[in-house]
C-alpha cells in the first residue's frame, strides 16, 4: 500500500480555543489559523483503488496557478469520477475563463469532467439535512446569519462585484434567502429580506452588516470569536461526514477518485479517511 501526503504549508498555528458546550470543536483545537498555502493533496493507493484527494481554496480567478496543479492531477490519475463539493449544478460555459469567473474551480471542474466524459457528483448532504441538524442546536437567526455571511464572502471573492451596487447586491441575497427556503430553511414574510437580516446581524453582534468590508473571521470554522464560529462548525462537521460516506460509496463502485472541495476539509477528515481506507 502506498499513501502519499502532500502538505503544503509552511507553519501551523493551534488555535486557542475555548471547547466548552462546543461538540465540534474538538476537530478545530489544533486547526491551521495563518496562512495555507494551498493546494494540499492527499493520495491514497491500494491496489486498483486509488484517491486523489486536492484541497483547495475558492477561487474565481483564472489566472491563479491553482488550476495548473489541477490539471496536473487529473492527467495522472485519469479518475473515472470526480467529486466535488459547493454548488450541485453551478453555471458552465463554453469559454474557461467566463466558467472560473462565475463558478470558480467547481465550475471549472465539471466543465472539465463533461469535456471528458467522465462521471461527476456533488457530494454535500441535502440542504434539507443540513438545515434541520443546525436549527436543532442553533438559534434560527444564528443559522440563518451563518448562512449569509458564507455567502457574502463568495460574493467578495468574484471579480464581477466591483461595481455592484447597493440595490443590486440587496436583490442578490433576497434572492439567496428564497433559494434557501426553497431548499428546505423554514422563512416567511419579513425573514426572506435581506434588510431584516441586517437588522438582526447588528442585534446580534453589536455592529452594522457592511458585505464589502465584512470582517470573515467573525464566521469561519477555525475561529472562536462569535457564534456564527461555532455554527460554522456545526456545519462541517455535519459536511465531512457525508463528504467520506460518498467517497467510500464511489470507491465499492469505481477504482479511481478524484476529491476536489475546500482545503480545511481535507484537514479535518484526513484522520477518518485514513482509518476506513485502511479497513477496506
Amino acid at each position: 500500500m502506498l499513501i502519499i501526503v502532500f502538505l503544503f504549508s509552511s507553519f501551523i498555528h493551534t488555535a486557542n480555543a475555548q471547547t466548552s458546550n462546543d461538540p465540534d470543536s474538538a476537530q478545530f483545537a489544533a486547526f491551521p489559523k495563518g496562512f495555507i498555502a494551498s493546494p494540499i493533496i492527499m493520495k491514497l493507493d491500494k491496489g486498483t483503488k486509488k484517491i486523489t484527494y486536492f484541497g483547495t481554496h475558492h477561487t474565481n480567478l483564472p489566472g491563479d496557478s491553482l488550476f495548473i496543479s489541477l490539471d496536473r492531477e487529473l492527467e495522472l490519475l485519469s479518475p473515472e469520477v470526480i467529486l466535488y463539493d459547493a454548488t450541485e449544478n453551478p453555471p458552465v460555459f463554453a469559454s474557461r475563463d467566463s466558467t472560473i469567473i462565475i463558478s470558480g474551480e467547481t465550475g471549472y471542474i465539471i466543465r472539465y469532467a463533461k469535456k471528458k466524459g467522465i462521471e461527476y457528483k456533488c457530494i454535500e448532504p441535502r440542504d434539507s439535512l443540513e438545515y434541520a441538524d443546525l436549527l436543532s442546536r442553533f438559534r434560527k437567526k444564528e443559522v440563518v446569519l451563518f448562512y449569509l455571511c458564507r455567502n457574502i464572502v463568495n460574493q467578495q471573492r468574484r471579480e464581477i462585484n466591483n461595481n455592484v451596487s447597493e440595490d443590486e447586491f440587496n436583490r442578490r441575497m433576497n434572492g439567496f434567502l428564497e433559494f434557501m427556503n426553497r431548499r428546505g430553511l423554514p422563512l416567511s414574510g419579513q425573514e426572506l429580506t435581506y434588510l431584516y437580516w441586517k437588522e438582526e446581524f447588528k442585534k446580534l453582534l453589536g455592529h452594522p452588516l457592511e458585505w464589502r468590508t465584512l470582517d470573515n473571521t467573525i464566521h469561519y470554522p477555525n475561529q472562536f470569536k462569535t457564534v456564527l464560529n461555532k455554527v460554522s462548525r456545526g456545519s462541517d462537521s455535519f459536511r465531512n461526514k457525508a463528504m467520506i460516506e460518498a467517497i467510500f460509496q464511489s470507491l465499492t463502485k469505481l477504482n479511481r477518485v478524484l476529491v476536489t472541495v475546500g482545503w480545511a476539509h481535507l484537514l479535518m477528515q484526513e484522520s477518518t479517511i485514513r482509518q476506513k481506507w485502511d479497513s477496506m
